[in-house]
């Protein structure tokens, strides 16, 4: 990452994520309807990745610019990964 040493293991990421909800087993709008939405769903973020000593630490955030009404926002996501 620009204006970071490297010895500071920093990574950046930019990223889109599509996808559809269509066939799968969950109640989607707390309604009972079932898998039956095939709408849509997109997103478009940035990353900072530290690969740290216990393994690759993660915070995204995004923004969706694909959604229906009744879905959920996550704009921030923490994730750790470690190669065994």
């Amino acid at each position: 990452m620009p204006g970071f040493p490297r010895d500071f293991n920093l990574r950046g990421a930019v990223f889109a994520d599509a996808g559809t909800l269509f066939g799968n087993d969950v109640d989607l709008r707390g309604d009972g309807i079932d898998g039956e939405d095939a709408s849509l769903r997109a997103s478009v973020g940035v990353g900072v990745v530290w690969q740290s000593p216990f393994g690759s630490l993660r915070l995204d955030y995004a923004i969706p610019v694909l959604k229906e009404d009744f879905d959920k926002t996550q704009n921030f996501k923490f994730g750790i990964n470690n190669q065994f």
